[in-house]
């Protein structure tokens, strides 16, 4: 009997120890995984990871290679300190399974104010998170801006960016990112836009360092058909007929002509001989200014020609009898652009009368040609 009752206890003194000390942590796996494998982060960022293990009650711990770079809590709560590739560990027994961590500094993210919109101008003030940040500023069509995240779109600028990089490699210059963004706080002007048309104007950071951008895009709509055109006049004169004799003997007429706004909006001044005209632009003087503009936008030298005020143009050695067509594009209120035209015939020095130009229209009666739009600004890119 004594016996017996030895064996019931150290039955029972097993039983007891087993309750004690045979739980999950004396499981361990034989099996683990970690999920995801790798993972992108920013300085400051968190990450939850998980592990898999077999079995499914095996103890899991987690471990940091650097905890300069990451730190992991007991839960594989990974958060971000500093810019690098650090390894994070899920740990049962002598199983390991790990998770690449890349981990960027953290791009500047914006804030977007319309502050105005005029002139076909739409200007905005980005205020990046901190000093040095590079950011990105843009605009589409409203229409566009709808079907598109904002991981596609900071991708599609970014890649886009490269292939203008690229482009300039194969010319022989050097540009790099630095070159296509912004940085602190900028008063950006988009142009090209069409009255009464919804546009969305986006911002996002970007880490110049590792090209990356930031996750988070700021979007700002805006309407054009809130612009309100203004009422800008313009009457174009012949002013005066000068002549230059050059070394060789040939002698230059210069004849001027003055454009006179009714406001202090800006306007663009050309003039072309009406053949000339017929023959490169089908006669169409929206066509030929819009060939101006771009022409000097291309050279990054259109507000350097955009006028304000009085100013004269010339024509250099008209033929007698020559039609010209004198024209002032107004820049009136942001989305309108009103043309004025004049014809004038060229009637060369005769006789010891003076060179002079005969007005075909009268001041009064000078073609307004309405909703002229757009004219050929490149879109897409604050500047």
């Amino acid at each position: 009997m004594k016996k017996s009752m030895s064996f019931a206890a150290v039955a029972l003194m097993a039983l007891a120890a087993c309750v004690t000390s045979c739980t999950k942590e004396d499981i361990v796996a034989t099996t683990i995984s970690t999920d995801p494998t790798s993972v992108v982060m920013y300085v400051d960022s968190t990450v939850q990871l998980q592990a898999t293990v077999e079995p499914t009650n095996a103890k899991v711990t987690w471990e940091s290679e650097d905890m300069n770079t990451a730190s992991v809590d007991v839960n594989g709560l990974v958060t971000a300190k500093a810019a690098g590739e650090v390894k994070i560990f899920a740990v049962s027994g002598t199983m390991r399974a790990a998770t690449k961590v890349q981990i960027f500094n953290n791009p500047v993210t914006c804030e977007l104010e319309m502050l105005e919109v005029k002139q076909k101008k739409c200007t905005v003030a980005v205020t990046p998170s901190y000093e040095e940040g590079y950011y990105y500023c843009g605009y589409a069509d409203a229409a566009t801006m709808g079907d598109i995240s904002d991981a596609e779109l900071t991708e599609n600028v970014l890649a886009n960016i490269q292939k203008y990089i690229e482009y300039y490699a194969s010319m022989g210059y050097t540009a790099t990112m630095k070159d296509f963004l912004q940085q602190g706080t900028k008063n950006l002007i988009a142009s090209g836009m069409t009255a009464s048309t919804d546009y969305v104007m986006f911002a996002f950071g970007v880490d110049v360092d590792n090209e990356k951008a930031s996750p988070i895009v700021k979007r700002l709509p805006f309407k054009t058909i809130d612009v309100k055109p203004s009422s800008m006049t313009i009457t174009l004169q012949y002013d005066s007929a000068s002549y230059v004799t050059k070394s060789s003997g040939k002698v230059d007429t210069l004849i001027y002509f003055s454009a006179h706004p009714s406001t202090e909006e800006t306007y663009l001044l050309g003039g072309a001989e009406k053949d000339y005209l017929t023959e490169k632009f089908n006669g169409d003087p929206a066509v030929y200014m819009q060939n101006m503009e771009a022409s000097y936008d291309s050279k990054g030298t259109l507000e350097k020609y955009l006028r304000t005020g009085v100013f004269s143009i010339y024509a250099s050695n008209p033929e007698d009898g020559s039609q010209w067509v004198i024209i002032a594009a107004g820049y009136d209120g942001g989305f309108t652009t009103k043309m004025f035209t004049t014809e004038y015939t060229y009637n060369a020095p005769k006789n010891g009368k003076p060179a002079r130009l005969v007005p075909r229209v009268q001041e009064d009666d000078a073609l307004e040609i309405e909703e002229v739009l757009p004219f050929s600004y490149i879109p897409g890119m604050c500047h």
